[in-house]
């Protein structure tokens, strides 16, 4: 089916939820962000002020979109001029002689067009969400070199739409949890954090879902995440060395003592997907997924099946599209990048899909997020699906 309804889609194609809002923003031709450009050059336009003034005009006057517009900030920050004096985060930005900044471009916001799903049923997301695991330092243990710098990617999130954002206690170990409890009114989003697997200093993962440490460790979260209750806690991988039961009853029941709200899956089959339900109800797995390797896809289909909320960990596929000519092709076709189009084929191919694309970066959140805009014609859709190893 098409978005509006109509039965136009390819065989096997997956529609987005019919709540899915998103109205994809124009595709404008790049010749006339040349146009433009060349106004904004202008021998008469002389100052930084002046610059991002007249490119403010423009916009007020409906002649500049969002994609536009970073383009022609981006264009104008090679021209030499700082930054932080053209733009910030989503918004257009206009100095003054005393370097103070004013928001100039209130109407044209990006946001998070990703349609929404009910987790349980009850909780409701946007789709596109967020991975705080790139918010710690080097290799995933300890602090960011700049912490305030992390602090604003997450508030960012927030502020661009996303409330459904994606921890864990091992991210540092520890770190992502404490900066997004530090960074943002935790009340407005949907947190969803793990535990069951270990991070020491040599970066190795070590299973750890003995139910005596999981009693441990959600207490330790609501703390640096400052919560009475955590939103979503997740099973974050099976533990040999520990029966599956006996990991998913302790999250049963800390469900029911009040520690947490929701319980989540990670790493698992679909025969531990139906264990674990046989204990409690399941509100989401986060498995490895994405448009070049599909190995869960059964989980994805039991996931549809019982209404379970996906969660694809390493979505973009990062390192592994780079080389392909069909991605490419459909970026450059969009004007988008090809990670954009690996999280806009997620977000096309189920609805019970919530990809948490993770980021450090202000520029690759906003891309990211602005990837929940691009719509996928059929034929596009098709290249990408058959594209599966």
């Amino acid at each position: 089916m098409s978005t509006d309804g109509t039965e136009d889609s390819p065989a096997g194609k997956r529609r987005r939820g019919s709540n899915n809002i998103a109205a994809p923003r124009s595709n404008r031709p790049r010749r006339k962000c040349d146009v433009l450009l060349s106004a904004v050059r202008r021998p008469e336009i002389e100052t930084v002020r002046e610059t991002v003034a007249f490119v403010q005009v423009l916009e007020s006057l409906g002649a500049v979109d969002y994609k536009l517009l970073k383009s022609i900030s981006v264009e104008l920050i090679e021209d030499g001029l700082p930054r932080d004096q053209v733009w910030r985060g989503d918004h257009l930005l206009v100095t003054t002689r005393d370097n103070t900044f004013q928001d100039a471009n209130d109407s044209m916001k990006l946001t998070n067009e990703s349609g929404t799903f009910d987790l349980d049923g009850e909780l409701t997301v946007n789709r596109l969400g967020f991975g705080a695991m790139r918010l710690c330092g080097e290799g995933i243990i300890g602090p960011p070199e700049d912490e305030q710098y992390a602090k604003d990617v997450a508030q960012q999130a927030v502020d661009l739409g996303v409330d459904f954002i994606d921890t864990a206690d091992s991210y540092g170990p520890g770190v992502s949890e404490r900066l997004l409890g530090e960074a943002i009114d935790t009340s407005d989003v949907t947190i969803a954090t793990k535990a069951g697997l270990l991070r020491n200093s040599d970066g190795e993962w070590l299973s750890h879902a003995d139910p005596d440490y999981i009693r441990n460790q959600v207490l330790v979260s609501r703390d640096r995440l400052g919560v009475d209750s955590i939103d979503l806690y997740q099973l974050h991988s099976p533990d040999p060395d520990t029966p599956f039961e006996d990991s998913v009853t302790a999250f049963a029941e800390l469900k029911d003592e009040g520690f947490i709200d929701h319980v989540g899956l990670s790493n698992v089959s679909v025969d531990q997907l139906e264990a674990a339900r046989e204990h409690v109800e399941i509100a989401s797995v986060q498995n490895q997924y994405n448009v070049l390797n599909r190995d869960h896809e059964d989980v994805l289909e039991a996931c549809e099946e019982y209404g379970i909320g996906f969660i694809p960990y390493f979505p973009i596929a990062a390192g592994s599209i780079s080389g392909v000519d069909a991605i490419h092709e459909i970026a450059d076709a969009h004007d988008a990048t090809i990670y954009q189009i690996a999280l806009a084929w997620l977000l096309e191919h189920s609805d019970v899909m919530l990809p948490i694309p993770g980021t450090g970066s202000l520029e690759h959140l906003e891309e990211n997020v602005a990837a929940a805009s691009i719509s996928l014609s059929n034929e596009e859709y098709s290249r990408l699906t058959e594209l599966d190893d």
